[in-house]
């Protein structure tokens, strides 16, 4: 059975996750459940459905599936073609069991340093290192950190959607200077967002808003940030 898709491109996320009709679609059966941790620290227990085969230009493999709710692929192509194997449905994850969550060694993390700044306060600042997440907006910091970064205005109040479709209230807030290693500093807003602590830390989200003002651009096949030469007003 092959079945293509439109996914969405996600840095953030180390499996491919896919609404449970696909499964079912592909004669994919619950052989396990995986825990999966959001972009607001909350843990969740999601089916994982047995590999499938993923194909996308030339280039093919098989990975675990996923069924928090949508799709989420963790590499820069968007058009897959995906079919069951079941020759590997034995396929082991090893580590590729938490959504948006990982040790720093896992492949397709990339982590980078990031100084925020109140434009309107320049003595309140924040150090912090965060994940690069293109399924996100914003540059996304818990709640607690505000009024360390010197309380800026409240811009707005958004709805947010987590990767299990979840829908978690945020508040935009600025302005602010972010400052990613190795880039210029951009003026931008931050998305403050109640967080629970993993293994009692805190991880930000750098999002696409933020790396497209920097010029920044998601290598995956070296695991970092590259610099875009050209803005694109076309």
């Amino acid at each position: 059975m092959q079945l293509a898709i439109v996914s969405m491109v996600d840095a953030g996320a180390l499996m491919l996750c896919i609404p449970k009709r696909l499964t079912t679609f592909l004669s994919r059966e619950e052989t396990a459940r995986h825990k999966v941790i959001t972009v607001d620290g909350s843990a969740h227990s999601a089916p994982y459905g047995g590999t499938v085969e993923a194909i996308f230009g030339d280039c093919r493999c098989f990975v675990g599936a996923l069924v928090p709710g949508r799709y989420w692929a963790p590499c820069p192509w968007r058009i897959w073609t995906l079919s069951s194997h079941p020759s590997q449905t034995d396929w082991k994850t090893g580590h590729h069991n938490v959504l948006r969550r990982c040790k720093r060694e896992i492949m397709g993390r990339i982590d980078v340093n990031v100084s925020i700044t109140n434009s309107l306060d320049r003595t309140a600042f924040i150090d912090c290192a965060a994940l690069v997440d293109t399924g996100a907006a914003y540059m996304v910091l818990p709640h607690v950190w505000r009024e360390r970064l010197g309380n800026p205005s409240l811009m707005r109040a958004v709805n947010c959607e987590t990767a299990t479709q979840q829908l978690v209230q945020g508040n935009v807030c600025g302005p602010v200077e972010i400052r990613i290693e190795g880039f210029e500093p951009v003026c931008s807003e931050v998305l403050f967002l109640e967080m629970e602590p993993i293994d009692g830390a805190y991880e930000p989200l750098l999002g696409y808003i933020v790396l497209e003002q920097a010029q920044a651009a998601v290598d995956m096949s070296g695991h970092r940030l590259a610099h875009v030469r050209k803005v694109d007003l076309k």
